[in-house]
């Protein structure tokens, strides 16, 4: 296998790990959230779109001041932004 090959795989197992890590820390923050709101406001953890996103946010900086996990997310997620279009780089779609 060529060194190209392999940096090409490396770069896209990387980038879905860390979009597994990213969708790992939504659900974290959801089950914060759920975790100190009484049954019936309790946000779903299926169907997500925008603006359910931008509640979770909200909700979680407003019941959870101190917590790390918007600051994970945020990074889990850039980063395989920036291994994908890495990966796009190598793989010549740039």
């Amino acid at each position: 296998m060529s060194q190209h090959l392999f940096l090409m795989l490396f770069t896209f197992c990387a980038a879905i790990t860390c979009l597994i890590l990213a969708a790992m820390f939504n659900l974290m923050m959801i089950g914060e959230i759920n975790r100190k709101k009484a049954d019936n406001e309790q946000i779903s953890y299926f169907w997500h779109n925008f603006v359910k996103d931008i509640k979770i946010w909200t909700e979680y900086r407003r019941l959870c001041p101190s917590g790390w996990l918007h600051i994970y997310l945020i990074v889990s997620s850039s980063l395989a932004t920036c291994l994908l279009l890495l990966f796009g780089w190598q793989a010549g779609f740039f």
